[in-house]
């Protein structure tokens, strides 16, 4: 996590996805049964409360 200003802090998390039945149109798994990801969440606090305001999730592309 970092902080930006001390009201508004980025988030990047990494996420593995397995035991998927099928995956969205397009998307492919970065290795046999798994999916990676990457989550990265733009946070601000107000009146003393965190709220995420923005979302990005990338998908790790599988090594060619």
């Amino acid at each position: 996590m970092r902080f930006l200003r001390p009201d508004v802090a980025i988030a990047d998390v990494d996420i593995e996805v397995t035991g998927f039945q099928a995956l969205p149109p397009g998307s492919r798994p970065t290795e046999p049964g798994v999916l990676r990801t990457r989550m990265r969440h733009v946070l601000t606090r107000t009146d003393g409360v965190w709220e995420i305001v923005a979302t990005q999730n990338t998908a790790v592309a599988p090594r060619p």
